[in-house]
Formats: C-alpha cells, sequence, structure tokens
C-alpha cells in the first residue's frame, strides 16, 4: 500500500519477576532490547499484571516496578487483576508514579463515578511519526473481577465488555476524529476472541493476563498475547490506509543474553532490591519446637502440623469464619527444623500469596454454582482451618 501510513507498536504482560531466568528474561535485559527498536518511533503498550506477585512485591507492595516501567517508556496501559493486590489506594499510588495513564473502561466506581482506581475510559494520542490519531480503551472480564479480595462487589459496577468496547471505540472514531482504535485487554483467550467478533470499531487487540505467548486472527482482527515475565514482547507493525483493510505483521522478540545486554541503571536497581530482599528473608517470625512437616508426600495428602500452622496464620490475618488452602501451594519438598523460624523459610515452604492477594474468597449465597460439593484429590487438595468437614462415606464421591 504506498500512500498507507505506518505505526509500529511494542507490546508486553504480565511481567512479574525482575530477576532473569538465567540467560532469558529480566527487567534490564528487558529495557535494552525495548530500546534497541527506539528508531521505529514506536507506542509501548502493556496489557497489565505488573505490581504483584513476586517474592519482592510482598516486601515492596510493588513500588519496585515503578522504576522499571519508567525505563520502558510505556505510552499507555491497562490494569490486570493481581495489580489489585495490595489494594486500591496502593494501586492507585504506584499507577500515578509511573507517569504514563492508565485504563479500566468497564469498571466504574460508584461512588466517584470515575473508572476504578483511577483508571481512564479511555486514551487518545497524536503519534507525530506516522501522523496518526489513535484511540485506546481498556477492557476487562467479570471472571477475575469477581475474585478481587481487596474490592466490594457492591462498591463497581461492571459493564460487559463487549458493549463497552464497541460504544466507546464508535466514539473515539466519530467524536476524537481517531483513525485507529486499540483495544488493551486483560481477559482469557475465550473472552478476547468474543471481542474480535463484536466489536466492529476495534481494530486490534493487545492481551494479557493468558501468559503463553499467541496471536490468532478472528473476524479479520489481530489479537496478540505477548508472553510473560519481561520474556517476549512483541513488534506489531500496521500499514493503514482508509481504502484498504488493514494490515498488520508481528515479529517476536525474545529477550536473550546472546542479543542483549543489560541496561546499567536497571540492572543496579534490580541487584539493588535483591539483596534488600535476601536481607528481609532473614528476620526471625518467631521459634518453633518441633520440626514442620511440608515434604509434599505429606502436606498434599493428609494432615500435618504445617499444613495446620500456615493455615491457621492465614485465618487470623484474615479474621475469616474458616480458610480453605490449596495444598499444591505449598511449594518446599521439606522438613523444616525446630528453631528459628524465619520470613524466607515461609516464602519457601508456601506461597499462598500476598496479604490482600486472590487467596482470600468471599461466600457464595445459597445456591450459586460455585456452592458446590469438594472432590479432594491425592494430587493436592485444600487445608482447613476452622471448619471441620463431615462426609456420608457411605455415599458415591459426587452426591456427598
Amino acid at each position: 500500500m504506498p500512500n498507507a501510513r505506518q505505526l509500529h507498536i511494542l507490546h508486553f504482560n504480565d511481567v512479574y519477576n525482575i530477576e532473569p531466568a538465567g540467560h532469558i528474561g529480566g527487567a534490564a535485559r528487558f529495557v535494552t532490547a525495548l530500546r534497541s527498536f527506539a528508531e521505529l518511533q514506536p507506542l509501548v503498550l502493556f496489557s497489565g499484571d505488573v505490581f504483584s506477585p513476586s517474592t519482592i512485591s510482598t516486601a515492596t507492595r510493588g513500588q519496585h516496578l515503578v522504576q522499571v516501567l519508567k525505563a520502558c517508556n510505556i505510552d499507555a496501559a491497562c490494569f490486570g487483576n493481581h495489580d489489585f493486590d495490595f489494594g486500591v489506594d496502593n494501586l492507585v499510588q504506584c499507577s500515578q508514579e509511573t507517569g504514563f495513564p492508565w485504563l479500566l473502561s468497564n469498571i466504574i466506581d460508584r461512588e466517584t463515578g470515575r473508572p476504578l482506581a483511577e483508571g481512564l475510559e479511555t486514551v487518545c494520542i497524536d503519534h507525530r511519526a506516522s501522523g496518526l490519531r489513535i484511540g485506546i480503551v481498556g477492557l476487562v472480564e467479570l471472571e477475575w473481577v469477581d475474585t478481587l479480595s481487596t474490592v466490594d462487589p457492591e462498591d463497581i459496577r461492571f459493564f460487559d465488555f463487549c458493549t463497552r468496547g464497541e460504544q466507546l471505540a464508535a466514539k473515539l472514531k466519530s467524536e476524537q476524529s481517531c483513525d485507529l482504535v486499540i483495544a488493551l485487554t486483560h481477559m482469557r483467550w475465550p473472552n478476547d476472541r468474543k471481542l474480535a467478533r463484536a466489536a466492529h470499531h476495534i481494530d486490534i487487540i493487545l492481551g494479557g493476563h493468558d501468559h503463553n505467548y499467541g496471536i490468532e486472527f478472528v473476524n479479520n482482527r489481530a489479537i496478540v498475547k505477548s508472553g510473560t515475565d519481561f520474556r517476549q514482547f512483541s513488534v506489531v507493525s500496521l500499514s493503514i490506509d482508509k481504502s484498504s483493510p488493514l494490515e498488520v505483521k508481528i515479529q517476536t522478540v525474545d529477550v536473550d543474553s546472546s542479543k542483549y545486554s543489560e541496561d546499567p541503571e536497571v540492572a543496579k536497581a534490580v541487584e539493588s532490591h535483591v539483596e534488600n530482599l535476601e536481607k528481609s528473608m532473614q528476620r526471625v517470625l518467631g521459634q518453633v519446637d518441633c520440626p514442620l512437616e511440608c515434604r509434599f508426600e505429606h502436606i498434599r495428602t493428609k494432615e500435618t502440623n504445617m499444613g495446620n500452622f500456615m493455615c491457621d496464620i492465614v485465618l487470623t490475618a484474615l479474621q475469616a469464619d474458616f480458610v480453605l488452602v490449596n495444598s499444591g501451594s505449598f511449594r518446599a519438598d521439606c522438613v523444616v527444623p525446630a528453631g528459628d523460624f524465619r520470613l524466607g523459610i515461609s516464602a519457601a515452604c508456601s506461597h499462598v500469596g500476598p496479604p490482600g492477594g486472590d487467596q482470600h474468597r468471599r461466600p457464595n449465597p445459597a445456591g450459586r454454582p460455585g456452592e458446590r460439593r469438594l472432590h479432594v484429590a491425592r494430587a493436592g487438595g485444600p487445608i482447613p482451618s476452622g471448619i471441620r468437614p463431615a462426609l456420608p462415606l457411605r455415599r458415591h464421591a459426587a452426591p456427598r
């Protein structure tokens, strides 16, 4: 298309751990990789989940990611579910300190009448390199909104992402003269596909929530998921000519040490955060007078003192009536010796999640589908605290 205008987008999603995994990923190397495409004068867009969960975020409440995000020169982002792990106020503080706009187009805070967490409904960007005016919306799914322990469902109003996305995209084109509308989403594949089929004014969907890299074309619209954890990102190149269909080319970039060195400033910050974490992990939380059983063959199949101990901690911290913790979340296959019980031992033995994380579930009203029988598999069943199960064992498994 000789008369087409060109727009290049760098897209990524779901980044948690700033440390590299061997020669792959790492925030410092990722920043270098992004900057290597600066000559394209790209838009840099992010599809949510950054401030949690990671071991470091349990200490910093996500604050350590602000510097990394600033270094990425992001133009716009949408919120993900884990960004709410430490509460709305903490998310507002972290997101505002990044210095770029965050979108949440289909959830309204009933008290303020504005998008939750001070997000924006839409963003318009006049892109100088391409001469295009670009509209952006940020859409999420109800499936994960319902799991947020830090947000009361009575305090928000959720709008169907297809209806809301189409309304806002049409408005951006008719009232804001946008040449192109991009949907940043934090949803599973089925809902992104549903959006692609329903929202005719949205030109491309850049998604998150799923961690596997993937590209699909649905209803002649590209859906892109760009991996996870600073390991990959996408270079999305668009050719825009009003007389022709949108042309989309997508390049996958793997962040590998053989191609990209670490940005010195970001690497220094990462090293500092890791050192501070290691020091904090030595903090003594208390004393235990007997060994604690955390071996998989025991803690994932039957009652153990470690399972009881950790569940009672969660019960007390949340002031809940009872607690069920998935025993598969206990990650250390070992026996913890008697003596000093350090923060590092707690983190190694159990990945229960950060305070305010999505392990805290609201009760279901009677009759809702979620209130069904539990089937405990041998591979890793729930560990209870504050509740004693009573099972009619003579019945078959399903009707119990």
